[in-house]
């Protein structure tokens, strides 16, 4: 298997889900940058983005 084709694909689906569930549902949350939340979600964007580099510059 091909982690990066696997990694993409899951991309794709988890975007057209998000298309189609807000097609649905029309509420907009704010999530504060600078909350534990917020910066819960920046470490791990962050992890996932070295992952990626990762394993690109390994082929």
């Amino acid at each position: 298997m091909d982690i990066e084709r696997e990694i993409s694909e899951f991309k794709k689906n988890e975007l057209k889900e998000v298309e189609e569930s807000r097609k649905k549902e029309k509420k907009q949350v704010y999530i504060n940058p600078d909350s534990l939340i917020g910066k819960e979600i920046k470490y791990q964007t962050a992890l996932l983005h070295e992952i990626l580099h990762e394993l690109r510059n390994r082929g």
